[in-house]
């Protein structure tokens, strides 16, 4: 624990912050029932120092495998749908190749982040998402009228100084119920596979177990033919 005076003459931040990270190999349907078992706290931090203390230790994107995802949220809010400071919301999203430069750009969002809670507080975090060759920063969001969609995209544009042609998506979040729904139909589908795979299991021991009673039922054979010729 820091000393009051070293705490004191810490760069205060206008709010407190946690950082998250999971990571997964399997694909994207398995991602839907495992991501919060699968999320993990890294640290919080309220500070300029606690944050740069936190960061100069993570692995920039470039080294990251794909898979991974950093999520960097104001204190008391998970990175998931669910979350009910995140219903309702949505997230803003740009597409960049993975190089070195991203790595600045990934900098660049978090420190604007830091710096504009009190500007934007519909902004509830930003998040790092490696893939083969490309990363994905998104910017996740409250519910957001038409002018505030706007000012948030221009703030992202101008923050991490994007061309006018690169493109800043935006998605909505699914609702709860839709959630349910693709929760219900991947627990079905999950299923089927068992069922199929089982199947499979069981037709490929009835097969090898055929082709054991042949086996020894030639050698059976051969045998009763040796026994002959005696």
């Amino acid at each position: 624990m820091e000393p009051d005076g070293e705490r004191h003459s810490l760069t205060k931040l206008n709010q407190e912050y946690t950082y998250w990270f999971t990571f997964f190999k399997k694909g994207k349907e398995k991602q839907l029932q495992e991501f919060e078992d699968n999320l993990k706290e890294i640290g919080s931090f309220s500070a300029a120092e606690e944050f740069w203390g936190i960061y100069q230790h993570m692995k920039r994107p470039d080294s990251l495998p794909r898979g991974s995802e950093f999520f960097l949220f104001k204190k008391g809010i998970k990175p998931l749908w669910e979350d009910p400071a995140n219903e309702n919301g949505g997230r803003l999203y740009v597409s960049l190749k993975k190089s070195p430069v991203t790595n600045k750009v990934w900098e660049d969002l978090q420190i604007a982040l830091l710096l504009a809670d009190n500007q934007f507080p519909e902004i509830n975090g930003v998040v790092l998402n490696v893939r083969t060759m490309e990363v994905i920063l998104s910017v996740w969001t409250k519910e957001l009228s038409d002018d505030k969609l706007a000012s948030v995209r221009g703030w992202i544009r101008e923050s991490l100084d994007l061309p006018n042609e690169q493109f800043i998506e935006y998605k909505r979040h699914p609702k709860s119920e839709e959630l349910q729904k693709k929760q219900e139909q991947l627990t079905k589908e999950e299923e089927e596979r068992e069922r199929k795979q089982a199947e499979l299991e069981k037709k490929n021991e009835k097969k090898k177990q055929l082709e054991r009673e042949k086996e020894q039922n030639k050698k059976d054979d051969d045998e009763d033919d040796d026994n002959e010729d005696m």
